[in-house]
């Protein structure tokens, strides 16, 4: 049996662009192999587009890296600008928006004409796998400012591509789909890459804890930076009881999901020093969409209970008493 299959996936294969921090492309090319694309992987970075709107609007997808497990993609979704990170299928974070006052809900897609998209990407390093803020800007106006915890550390794809004006393999977001070829002209895509964060002793130590471990879905630090904790999850789902029950099942129903982590610990060198596992419970409710994690998502979950509740009581022609629906939707979302 031969174990070194992670091993040689992490190490570097001999590539036209090593070194290179510009590239600049035109027009539609898919299927760019990934060691010959440019690494946005623990470093800053800019990606910016321009383009042309025909008349009649436009539509698909610009640039993408990767697919369902992991990757990022940006494209225009009705006309409107959208940059989308998978951080390994766990989280998909999105700066979107469209142009004008309420432009996240009313906003017009671009207008017939030229048009320069930038995603600026700034990152919390050093080391893997850190956070970073993003900023998604159309014609020099912010769009979307947003900050993430964390970004894939190494090895974004294993059997995806690059694609430019179209997106082959699977999508890394599931609002689209393939091949949501660009309906535009790129006139020209250039990409602009900071130095990379990573020390080369940080990196080989990095490619031999992936050779072992495989790729975590979080990586933390210690306050001083010293260790670091590399975290992996296996997540289960079932059926709520509650969901069975009539008109209860409205407000409690939904999946209860049952997440393992396992956490392993490193010093300074690189060495694991302790590992531990544990397991979190959240109830995920099937109307509201959204997991018990924090307060603020505890009150969403409530109001959109009692809305629930009204609406169906008027469905029925039955009288809404808001103050009993609130009492019962607090005790069902907490």
């Amino acid at each position: 049996m031969d174990n070194s299959v992670l091993t040689r996936l992490v190490t570097p294969r001999p590539s036209a662009v090593a070194g290179r921090t510009e590239f600049t492309y035109s027009g539609p090319n898919a299927n760019i192999p990934v060691g010959n694309a440019p690494s946005i992987l623990d470093k800053d970075y800019t990606i910016t587009a321009e383009i042309t709107v025909p008349k009649g609007g436009a539509e698909g997808m610009i640039a993408t890296m990767g697919g369902r497990f992991g990757g990022y993609g940006l494209y225009l979704l009705k006309g409107k600008p959208v940059f989308v990170y998978n951080l390994l299928d766990l989280e998909r974070y999105r700066w979107e928006g469209g142009l004008g006052a309420a432009r996240d809900l009313l906003g017009k897609p671009l207008a017939p004409g030229k048009h320069t998209l930038v995603f600026d990407f700034k990152y919390d390093g050093p080391g893997p796998g850190k956070g970073g803020t993003g900023v998604l800007t159309v014609d020099g106006k912010e769009l979307a400012k947003k900050t993430i915890p964390h970004t894939i550390p190494m090895l974004m794809s294993i059997d995806e591509s690059f694609d430019i004006g179209s997106d082959t393999r699977t999508g890394v977001d599931d609002s689209y789909t393939l091949p949501f070829r660009f309906t535009g002209t790129i006139d020209k895509l250039t990409y602009k890459l900071g130095p990379d964060q990573m020390t080369a002793e940080e990196k080989k130590a990095l490619e031999e804890r992936v050779a072992i471990f495989g790729q975590p879905h979080e990586v933390d630090y210690s306050q001083d930076g010293a260790q670091s904790v590399w975290t992996y999850y296996k997540i289960e789902t079932s059926m709520n009881a509650w969901s069975y029950v009539p008109y209860l099942g409205l407000i409690a129903g939904g999946t209860n999901e049952e997440k393992t982590q396992v956490y392993f610990f490193f010093d300074s060198g690189g060495k694991l020093f302790r590992m531990q596992t544990g397991k979190a419970s959240d109830s995920i409710n099937n109307w509201v969409g959204i997991a018990k994690e924090t307060s603020h998502r505890r009150q969403e979950a409530r109001r959109a209970a009692v809305a629930r509740v009204e609406q169906e009581m008027q469905r029925m022609g039955k009288p809404f008493d808001r103050k009993r629906a609130k009492q019962v939707a607090t005790w069902a979302v907490d």
